[in-house]
């Protein structure tokens, strides 16, 4: 991607160049201004008012510090758009998590989630797996089998009661996923192996 943009900066910078000096200065003016108009309106009520500032562009006497200025400013927007993105990402992870938190008891599947958070279970599954550092069912059984560990030390339920508690309708299966994620059965576990 970066080679991409330096490559596209260039071709642009190239375009710039057979300008004249006020054709220059006018085409980056009105191409930054277009990206703080965007910025502004996709961060409305962020308290930032410029995403480029023209502070010191004015003061600029040379193609070359104009050029130079120009690329700073290109990778500046790269790099919050980026850390944007990412921000984002993190937080749609975080909605999604906290809806299977909210949610795991039931019939919790990735289309659910990923329509909850406006994604596509494609997208979402991807995502998942990047920033939670775990894939969607993984993220569903750890969820349940801690409440069942919970349930086991906290209560006098039945096993078969937590397993249905926690979203399972078979109790092989439950025990399975238990061992498999804890290390001992259930009623080991209840009872401090």
């Amino acid at each position: 991607r970066s080679v991409l943009a330096r490559e596209l900066l260039d071709s642009f910078m190239d375009f710039l160049s057979e300008k004249s000096w006020d054709n220059l200065i006018n085409g980056l003016v009105e191409l930054f201004s277009s990206i703080n108009r965007t910025f502004n309106r996709a961060n409305r009520g962020a308290g930032r008012t410029s995403f480029i500032s023209f502070a010191d562009f004015f003061s600029l006497t040379d193609r070359d510090a104009v050029y130079d200025w120009t690329r700073k400013a290109i990778r500046d927007v790269t790099k919050q758009v980026q850390d944007e993105a990412l921000h984002n990402q993190v937080s749609l992870i975080n909605r999604a998590k906290e809806y299977v938190e909210d949610n795991f008891t039931g019939d919790v599947m990735l289309s659910h989630v990923a329509e909850h958070v406006n994604l596509s279970p494609v997208y979402l599954s991807r995502l998942f797996k990047e920033q939670a550092g775990a894939n969607f069912s993984d993220y569903l059984i750890e969820c349940r089998i801690n409440r069942a560990c919970q349930l086991l030390r906290d209560t006098g339920h039945k096993i078969y009661e937590i397993c249905e508690e926690v979203g399972y309708s078979d109790v092989k299966h439950f025990y399975g996923l238990f061992k498999k994620k804890i290390g001992c059965t259930p009623s080991e576990y209840r009872h401090g192996r």
